[in-house]
């Protein structure tokens, strides 16, 4: 008996050694990471291992205003560390320049790799064009991809669009009565969704009108597992919070297998009709080695693709519309203005054509001012491959940058009263830098969807303050969430009604 607590007693005694000096370790990996980095100016780490991430939750701010707030005092160059993860934050002209188009540096693995692998284990967009980090592999993709992205390609396609912006139009007239509220964010993911799949996919999701749509509705769970992981890094340790990890599981899955099962399908007419569809997935399908068809990585890439185009494409456009709806609504010489050009360009017709779409100038300018003060992302993360100079700022290799686009785009300097909404700004003798404004991120890796993205909201926006009348809900205010991508938090609540002053429509 002796003997057996003895033992007991040096194996307590061991396992306390072992976590004392895996401790120590930590500590003086922290420490040494802090020294490292001590020449960058920021604001005070909080806490040792916790770093600044404390005042995330103590100020109630997005990271991203958190990042504005310090750009401020600090420059355009300055620490911030997550945790005991140093992330050097740069905004200005001349440094988005030289990073993002004179060293091109690479993808951040780790801010990527959280998309491609939701809580690091569930593959999502896996090796997707937004996520693939191998810069050989993503440019030979998008080589591939990028005439289905081109102005002249989708010109043809507007008619698609415009059918989904009619069945938004059938929604709302059903409830055009001046009193049943809607939260039109919910309705601008599910529009933008349905136009997704319409017109990349040739695939007739109806969202908008199905409550219980499991794409938008997955989609819907996984961003949010994106979210929760940032804000809880122990959700990727596998025994963490199992029930949740499991609700993202399903999801991943769900979605993984309705792309997978839709892929086959298409491969199959394919085969059976040797006849080519006019859509973007005939491209990503014709972008891969046709000899790797029958291989289930071959399978999984195409899968990635698919993902990677629903959510790049419907999260982004339907933020860009909220805002740019909600900004409207609360500027009410801006909402005349839009809607004298719309009735103007539109007149009675029940479309826009791609030739309205240059016409619609200060609708134009009115999303491209909702995007500057409210982009689709924070930021574009980078890193370092070897020690580089910002300024008189050294930066070691392999430090995560992030390039903030939306510090960029609220700096004084370069926007007179940055948090007001002037579309004026964007007039055709007030076009900004490429390196102050690029919400669309800049260099070789700028967003491939920004056209496609451009068209869709100028037609469904142009289309509802054709028709409709919207009154916010009393009390909302401009207040940004995030869930990945900036959102108006609380949505965007109206009433709808028709407009008695629009010009009527041909019967």
């Amino acid at each position: 008996m002796a003997s057996f607590s003895a033992t007991l007693l040096m194996t307590a005694f061991g396992a306390f050694i072992i976590m004392l000096l895996a401790i120590l370790l930590l500590v003086l990996f922290v420490w040494k990471e802090h020294r490292k980095y001590g020449h960058i100016p920021g604001p005070k780490r909080r806490s040792f291992f916790r770093g600044n991430f404390p005042e995330f939750d103590e100020k109630g701010k997005l990271l991203s205003e958190l990042f504005l707030e310090h750009a401020l005092l600090y420059g355009p160059v300055f620490i911030w560390w997550y945790f005991f993860w140093p992330i050097v934050v740069i905004s200005g002209p001349e440094f988005i320049k030289y990073g993002l188009i004179t060293l091109n540096l690479p993808k951040a693995p780790s801010s990527y790799n959280a998309l491609a692998y939701l809580l690091g284990q569930h593959r999502f967009l896996g090796s997707g064009l937004v996520t693939q980090l191998n810069h050989q592999k993503w440019k030979l993709k998008r080589n591939h991809i990028n005439p289905a992205f081109h102005r002249s390609y989708l010109k043809d396609l507007v008619p698609q669009f415009n059918t989904i912006a009619d069945a938004l139009i059938s929604k709302l007239s059903r409830i055009a009565d001046g009193k049943t509220v809607i939260d039109m964010s919910n309705e601008f993911q599910k529009v933008t969704l349905d136009v997704i799949a319409k017109v990349a996919f040739s695939l007739d999701l109806h969202c908008l009108e199905d409550h219980n749509c499991k794409v938008h509705k997955n989609l819907s769970t996984c961003l949010e597992g994106f979210e929760e992981s940032f804000n809880q890094p122990l959700l990727s340790l596998p025994f963490y919070k199992q029930s949740y990890q499991m609700t993202i599981s399903q999801s991943v899955a769900v979605l993984r297998n309705y792309a997978r099962e839709y892929i086959q399908q298409r491969l199959q007419a394919m085969e059976d009709s040797k006849k080519r569809s006019n859509d973007i997935l005939q491209m990503i399908l014709e972008a891969f080695d046709v000899n790797s068809k029958n291989s289930d990585a071959y399978m999984e890439e195409l899968v990635d693709e698919f993902l990677t185009f629903f959510l790049a494409g419907q999260d982004t456009t339907a933020n860009q519309l909220s805002f740019t709806l909600l900004e409207t609504l609360l500027n009410e010489d801006i909402e005349n203005r839009i809607c004298k050009e719309v009735d103007s360009v539109l007149g009675g017709k029940e479309t826009v054509e791609f030739y309205d779409i240059a016409k619609l100038g200060y609708l134009g300018q009115a999303l491209k001012e909702s995007l500057r003060k409210h982009p689709l992302v924070g930021a574009t993360a980078r890193v370092t491959t070897k020690t580089e100079k910002f300024g008189q700022y050294l930066i070691p290799k392999g430090t995560k940058l992030h390039f903030s686009i939306f510090v960029s785009h609220h700096l004084p300097e370069f926007w007179d009263s940055p948090e007001s909404f002037l579309p004026e700004r964007f007039a055709d003798t007030n076009k900004p830098s490429n390196f102050v404004y690029f919400p669309f991120s800049c260099g070789p890796r700028v967003c491939i969807g920004k056209v496609f993205s451009a068209i869709n909201a100028t037609i469904v926006m142009a289309r509802i303050f054709q028709k409709f009348k919207f009154q916010l809900v009393p009390g909302q205010t401009v207040q940004r969430g995030e869930n990945l991508t900036l959102q108006p938090k609380g949505g965007v609540l109206c009433t709808v009604k028709e407009r008695t002053s629009a010009i009527k429509i041909n019967s």
